[in-house]
């Protein structure tokens, strides 16, 4: 279980869909519709493959967010004085409470 940190700057990666999918990532340790048809099937093979056996699929997918959310770090930079702030803050409010 390696921890992961990745480090976003708002010049360069925080366009609206990208803060939706971050949002959504922080509040819930997923991003919906990220793993569909072969690629979740894939992704539960490879769950049951690293000891996670006799767990049905919702079971083994909520393991793995629980993982996400303990392994995963997000680090944005953002610069108050930036007009967009307010609005990525209302928008966006798991950016601020969850980082």
């Amino acid at each position: 279980q390696e921890k992961i940190t990745f480090i976003f700057d708002e010049s360069n990666a925080l366009g609206p869909a990208f803060l939706e999918r971050m949002n959504a990532l922080l509040a819930a340790g997923e991003v919906p519709g990220l793993f569909e048809g072969d690629e979740y099937t894939n992704l539960m093979s490879e769950c049951r493959a690293s000891g996670m056996q006799g767990l049905d699929d919702a079971e083994l997918f909520a393991r793995f967010t629980k993982q996400v959310q303990r392994n995963l770090h997000i680090v944005f930079t953002m610069n108050p004085a930036n007009p967009d702030f307010y609005n990525r803050s209302n928008s966006s409010p798991a950016l601020f409470n969850r980082c």
